[in-house]
């Protein structure tokens, strides 16, 4: 039986306050830019959609205590602030670009956590059973997390992606492999109205030790409920 685990990504949403750049920074940049946002303050709220904004000096480190936005006043709120603050904390410095790419002086930008979505039985099964369906078997290698992004009607919205990529001659083989399946996969078929549950996820892949280093055939097995964390 091949393992299976799902999980739903959080977006965290920081954006630069306008600020006017003469030699503004390469696509390559910006991308490496997004790419740390991605690793770095991914964190998902128990209860609450939190917004802090947060102002930085031109050493790229935060300055005075960052501002919660249309704060709530109870105990599950402040749960959630304080571990969103924590990894806004963690993150520093917020300096991406080359230093002559770099405008100087304070700017101010606001970071969004939102909570986990919940998923259904149904949707979670759903799930389970478009992977199992379109996915063959590795018997050995590496796990290899990639990460979904969906539009309203199932289809990819962005190529699918490596998530924690590792440069090792295993890894890469397998990591290739399973890229080309996933890019064969129909569309998920899921109900539009609950898009924003279902809209990016990772989705990690784990071989089965057997005999044969190579993707096999699925075998029939019997299915499992999804494991989230």
């Amino acid at each position: 039986m091949r393992p299976f685990f799902l999980i739903l990504l959080l977006a965290s949403s920081p954006v630069l306050a306008g600020v006017s750049q003469p030699n503004p920074p390469t696509p390559e940049e910006i991308a490496a830019n997004t790419a740390r946002f991605n690793r770095c303050l991914r964190y998902a709220t128990k209860t609450y959609s939190i917004t802090i904004r947060v102002v930085t000096d031109d050493k790229g480190m935060i300055v005075g205590e960052p501002e919660v936005v249309a704060p709530v006043d109870n105990d599950e709120f402040r749960e959630d602030v304080r571990g969103a603050m924590n990894r806004i904390r963690a993150c520093e410095p917020y300096r991406y670009y080359p230093a002559e790419k770099f405008a100087y002086g304070n700017k101010t930008q606001p970071f969004i956590f939102h909570p986990v979505p919940k998923l259904s039985d149904e949707m979670k099964a759903a799930i389970e059973k478009h992977f199992d369906d379109c996915m063959p078997v590795r018997e050995k290698g590496p796990d290899i997390t990639v990460r979904f992004e969906f539009s309203i009607s199932g289809s990819y919205a962005r190529p699918p992606m490596l998530e924690d990529r590792r440069d090792t001659v295993e890894y890469l083989r397998s990591a290739a492999e399973i890229m080309e399946a996933v890019l064969k996969c129909p569309p998920l078929n899921l109900r539009g109205d609950e898009h924003n549950n279902w809209r990016v996820i990772l989705r990690r892949f784990e071989s089965v030790e057997g005999d044969k280093d190579a993707i096999t055939p699925k075998p029939a097995r019997v299915r499992r409920p999804f494991n989230r964390f």
